[in-house]
Parts: C-alpha cells; sequence; structure tokens
C-alpha cells in the first residue's frame, strides 16, 4: 500500500515539475503573455495523456511550446472555430488567420530568430 502511494506522489511530483518547467519556458518565449492566457496553454496542451503537441516526443521543447501557444491564440482569440463551422479546411483557415495569431506573438513578447514573411504553406488557397 505504502509503495503504492508513494508511487503515485512521485508521478505527481513529476507532473507538476514538468508542467512548472512548461510554464517558465511559455513564459521566456512570452514574457508578455497575460496569466490566464499561460495557464490555460499549460493546463491543456501540456495535459499528460492528452496527446496534445505539448506532450510529443518529436518536437523541442522550445517548438512544443511555440505550437501550444499558437493554437491557444488561433481557437481562443481569433474566428478560427466559425471559418471551419464555415466550411473551410484546417489550414484554409490557419492561413487566413496566420497574420493576426503572429501579431498577437509579438504582442506577447514574441521574437522568432528566423522570421517568416509569409504564411505557412497551403495557407490561402481555395
Amino acid at each position: 500500500m505504502e509503495t503504492a502511494r508513494s508511487r503515485a506522489d512521485a508521478v505527481r511530483q513529476r507532473d507538476e515539475k514538468d508542467k512548472s518547467r512548461a510554464r517558465a519556458l511559455i513564459q521566456a518565449l512570452f514574457p508578455a503573455i497575460p496569466a490566464t492566457d499561460l495557464r490555460a496553454v499549460v493546463n491543456h496542451a501540456f495535459l499528460k495523456g492528452s496527446g496534445r503537441v505539448g506532450r510529443t516526443k518529436k518536437l523541442t521543447d522550445e517548438r512544443k511550446a511555440k505550437l501550444a501557444v499558437e493554437a491557444h491564440i488561433r481557437h481562443t482569440h481569433t474566428r478560427y472555430e466559425e471559418l471551419l463551422k464555415a466550411g473551410l479546411d484546417r489550414q484554409e483557415a490557419r492561413g487566413a488567420l496566420w497574420e493576426g495569431v503572429e501579431i498577437i506573438k509579438r504582442d506577447w513578447g514574441w521574437k522568432d530568430p528566423r522570421p517568416c514573411v509569409c504564411p505557412p504553406f497551403g495557407a490561402g488557397k481555395r
């Protein structure tokens, strides 16, 4: 019984440490991100067992954090869901909103070391 409890405590501690690292990384990359948005990104994208971008092992931590913030912005600060319901596919909707997402990222302090002057591949095509 005690072993199971201590293992569960160790898992909880490790999970909290992972969330704390994600929170710190996002704050470093987006120093002006509002606290409510930071909480939402960490709690959603880095949820254990969710299969979301924050949990993948295939990307660097920085890439996961950037993609998680972009997804959060897209879903909560743009008309992304409306565009999908109107019949646009995901790539079209993302392309239509790309500039607005970039503006919010910059407002939150993002400084891309490799700026891109073009929307994602296939964006805006009909």
